[in-house]
């Protein structure tokens, strides 16, 4: 069926006002239709993730009726009894959630459904408390406001795995767009078939949070941003726990805003998403600014550094965060016998060492934090190691195994407790992370995206991951490649095979090549292991070259 053709058969049966005025709009704009039409929804990294609008390719009421009557079908085939559900704050997340609880209900299904917005790390901690066999978040976590999207989840609380993910493709392809009933809220409600969760359970999850790492940090001055997202409850709450005297919010983006009007981008990662914080953190004189992104799992830090605020990237905050948790581990005699630390495989080496200096064991995982939690779910069955941590470069960050996401609660729990413990020093974690370079080695990263947004775009994409393939040869622009692992058809670690480039060149540089999972772009990670001059110079030279294949 052409574009055109899925266009005429939605604009035939579609009942939703919100959708019809999205399809009069696309009226006229080819290119517009055709990106909304071309394709399905599918599966990336973390869930099914679009831009909102009208058709198979957006995130709507139908696309989420599909695939979640995909995953009731899925669910009854494990004869699951119960489900637990979240959102966020973006636009329809609570909507979605509410036609998804339904349409389990009346699948025979159980749920228990968030009274009000909450993170994600919150809905994998209900997930274990309630014994539920499964769960949805509705979230497009970091991406842009146009954006929304959900993940599916399994009964230890972590993201369904790719065999799952495979079964439920398999069954949204049998399902019929607007042949999927979405249910009556009330009427579900008044027979039991959904019941909204306690707040027992939020106390429960803080409680969790607190002894996971149970030290003061009272002298911080912390200015807090929950980017008008789901942290803007529980992140304060546990940082007075903490004993912290002055814990302010941005103004203008303390409470929950599905435009995200002062950050259309509200992600962690990006410097540019820290400049109202730290216009109010000036004013205050903060020690720290703390940003978590809409369903609070990702956690972003910038830090007062003679007089200036300096943003500290994702791998910069994994190696403190690291060292920190094992060494105040064994400082508190509670380091397990057999300590294990777990990142994805584009995070800093850095990890690595640190690790083993304190006698952990460091273990590499494919991109995405499903495949962190499915490592702390084995772990927890292998009596001789302990799960301690796991962290990715992208900001996100778990200490304990309390829950199977990445969770900004306890991050942002952490950050203040290392920079407590700095500041007693006259220290900053600028400081601290200058004497992990020197004790660790000196390296150093860059990451690199090129947008290929609609039709054309993804076919232009899928066209230069082919050819990079073959370009890449002897040398990335001067610089001696030694192997380049191809995950399309060659065997990693213990990694399943991907849409993944790894090369590695001499003296431990390295560059890795993949599509994002959850927006139209092509990623690179570039690492070097240098010092800081010819750091920079190779991470210039392997940006001059991708510019010159992706541009």
């Amino acid at each position: 069926m052409s574009y055109n053709d899925k266009f005429a058969f939605w604009k035939a049966n579609v009942y939703d006002e919100e959708i019809r005025n999205e399809l009069n709009k696309l009226e006229g704009d080819e290119v517009a239709k055709e990106n909304c039409f071309f394709k399905d929804l599918s599966f990336g990294t973390a869930g099914i993730r679009g831009k909102l609008g009208a058709g198979p390719n957006c995130v709507n009421i139908y696309t989420v009726a599909r695939a979640v009557k995909a995953y009731a079908v899925f669910l009854n085939r494990k004869k699951a009894q119960s489900v637990a559900i979240s959102f966020d704050s973006r636009h329809n997340s609570q909507r979605f959630a509410q036609i998804a609880s339904c349409i389990l209900a009346n699948s025979g299904i159980k749920v228990f459904l968030a009274h009000t917005m909450q993170p994600t790390p919150f809905l994998s901690f209900a997930i274990r408390t309630l014994r539920a066999d499964g769960g949805i978040m509705f979230t497009a976590s970091h991406n842009p406001k146009e954006y929304n999207g959900f993940k599916f989840y399994n009964n230890t609380g972590c993201q369904i795995n790719d065999s799952a993910v495979a079964e439920i493709s398999a069954e949204m392809s049998k399902i019929e767009y607007f042949s999927v009933p979405m249910g009556d809220l009330n009427g579900c409600l008044e027979e039991e078939k959904i019941e909204y969760m306690t707040d027992k359970i939020k106390r429960d999850y803080l409680d969790a949070v607190w002894e996971i790492s149970p030290l003061p940090a009272k002298d911080v001055k912390v200015m807090y941003s929950p980017l008008n997202g789901t942290g803007w409850h529980m992140v304060p709450r546990i940082l007075e726990r903490a004993g912290v005297k002055e814990v302010k919010t941005v103004t203008a983006q303390s409470f929950p805003n599905e435009k995200f009007t002062t950050c259309p981008s509200p992600d962690p990662q990006k410097p540019q998403t820290f400049e109202l914080a730290i216009e109010e953190a000036k004013r205050e004189k903060s020690d720290i600014v703390i940003l978590t992104d809409p369903d609070c799992d990702r956690m972003g830090l910038a830090v007062l550094h003679k007089g200036e605020y300096v943003v500290l990237d994702g791998n910069t905050v994994a190696a403190l965060m690291t060292e920190f948790v094992l060494y105040s581990m064994k400082q508190t005699k509670r380091m397990p016998q057999n300590p294990v630390v777990v990142k994805s495989v584009v995070t800093t080496p850095m990890i690595d060492k640190i690790a083993e200096v304190f006698d952990a064991e460091t273990i590499e995982t494919m991109i995405g934090f499903k495949n962190i939690g499915a490592k702390v779910t084995e772990l927890e069955f292998d009596r001789q190691r302990d799960f301690v941590m796991g962290m990715e470069e992208s900001c996100g960050y778990l200490v304990g195994d309390r829950v199977r996401e990445k969770d900004a609660v306890v991050a942002s729990l952490v950050a203040v407790q290392m920079c407590a413990a700095l500041k007693r020093k006259n220290l900053t974690l600028v400081d601290k992370f200058k004497n992990l370079k020197m004790k660790y080695g000196n390296f150093k990263n860059r990451q690199i995206s090129y947008e290929f947004a609609g039709a054309d775009g993804e076919k232009r994409k899928q066209e230069l991951l082919d050819y990079v393939r073959t370009a890449i040869k002897d040398d990335i622009n001067g610089i001696p490649v030694t192997s380049k692992t191809d995950l399309r058809v060659s065997k990693y670690k213990d990694f399943g095979r991907s849409d993944m480039l790894i090369v590695d060149m001499i003296h431990g540089n390295r560059l890795v090549i993949r599509p994002s999972g959850t927006e139209p772009l092509i990623k690179l990670y570039l690492f070097a292991n240098e010092s800081d001059k010819q750091g920079d110079i190779v991470l210039d030279a392997m940006a001059r070259w991708a510019d010159r294949i992706f541009n």
